[in-house]
């Protein structure tokens, strides 16, 4: 039982949202707009995992306060023997004081370019309700599942982006709901620890540096044996997103650090 609750935490809230992070600054971008950043895993020595290109498309659906997140990505990733890629496409509302995820929808390859898995998670905010549908194009077998939310609920591909208008709503803590691609929902609770200057490509920068907790209720004592997970986002509006240090995927998965390549603009 405490095993599995602390592989649904991390794969929660370190997987689904940490491990790939996105970075959010859309003031005064028009619809079709553009903005693009890229980001590179490496383990405790250093050494690089794996790297990752994200496109946020204000399209002309922005009109409406709906934009698309597109990320591509491959390497070193746990979980899968040899290296992989991936794209995932999310669409999501953003109303100027808050982000919510609609929908999303990820590709998964091998090494010769086979698609292998993917998976597809819908969001009902009318019914609180998610959906979770994951499908092996190997073996052609193909799970679903829903699972019921209150209030905030993000996914992997959106995480950074609240975390980014939290901090610019004011915001010292926080409680949200993370759905995973075990799939798991799991409640967390975020908050600031403080400012910090941290060197990031070379450049020194005043940094927010946040941390994710998990809300267990009566497993609480378990938390001991989860290392904590860390974000960093600039201390300067917009808030962007600059780094994230701890387990790729669960307990079993390396200690990481993904960082913001640099000279973005």
């Amino acid at each position: 039982m405490k095993n599995n609750i602390l592989n649904c935490f991390i794969a929660a809230s370190l997987c689904l949202a940490l491990c790939r992070p996105i970075a959010l600054w859309a003031d005064g971008l028009p619809a079709g707009g553009v903005f693009k950043v890229s980001y590179q895993c490496r383990d405790t020595k250093g050494n690089p995992r794996w790297s990752a290109v994200t496109d946020i498309l204000f399209s002309p659906e922005s009109e409406k306060g709906v934009n698309k997140i597109i990320e591509s990505g491959s390497g070193i990733y746990s979980g899968f023997k040899d290296k992989i890629s991936w794209i995932s496409e999310l669409r999501y509302i953003d109303t100027g004081s808050s982000v919510k995820p609609l929908n999303s929808f990820t590709k998964i390859f091998d090494l010769s370019g086979r698609l292998i898995s993917t998976e597809e998670q819908v969001f009902d905010f009318n019914k609180n309700k998610a959906f979770f549908t994951r499908c092996d194009t190997v073996t052609g077998k193909t799970s679903r599942q829903e699972f019921n939310f209150n209030g905030d609920v993000v996914n992997r591909l959106i995480l950074a982006l609240y975390v980014q208008q939290f901090l610019k709503t004011g915001q010292e803590s926080a409680k949200v709901e993370m759905l995973s691609s075990e799939p798991r929902l799991i409640k967390c609770g975020l908050y600031i620890i403080g400012k910090e200057e941290i060197e990031t490509g070379g450049a020194r920068t005043m940094a927010y540096k946040l941390c994710l907790d998990p809300q267990l209720g009566l497993f609480n004592f378990v938390k001991v044996l989860i290392p904590k997970a860390y974000v960093w986002h600039s201390a300067e509006p917009d808030f962007e997103w600059l780094r994230y240090r701890g387990l790729e995927i669960n307990l079993d998965s390396p200690i990481v650090e993904i960082e913001k390549e640099r000279n973005q603009k």
